[in-house]
């Protein structure tokens, strides 16, 4: 069963932080993926190219077999060695470092900030 989480997000001049607000997440099930941007040889800016931008993929595993997933576009370039997230006992937070001066998060219709 899908669940529906809160979604809070805030952007300094070098990061996006990102706060998914799940109570009991199961840290072994659970995935976090941050994927850099896909470069191909046949364009130089990949960033108007949906399918080739960085993104934040969200998979958690909650109590009573609801699931949240969810993946959210980001502009710009991410350094995922810099990267990191943690999943606490009420919410998931994660922190996205750039490459460049400018990174920022993309939520769609479907991605609105409450969920």
């Amino acid at each position: 069963m899908q669940a529906d989480c809160r979604i809070d997000h805030y952007q300094t001049p070098g990061q996006v932080c990102v706060t998914v607000f799940a109570k009991q997440v199961d840290k072994s099930r659970s995935t976090v993926v941050i994927e850099e941007e896909k470069v191909s040889p046949d364009s130089t800016d990949s960033w108007f190219d949906p399918n080739r931008r960085p993104k934040i993929s969200l998979d958690l595993f909650l109590p009573n077999s609801k699931r949240f997933t969810r993946t959210l576009d980001l502009y710009g370039r991410v350094n995922r060695e810099k990267s990191n997230f943690v999943i606490m006992g009420t919410k998931v937070s994660l922190c996205v470092c750039e490459t460049l001066s400018i990174l920022s998060l993309m939520l769609g219709r479907d991605q609105s900030p409450e969920g």
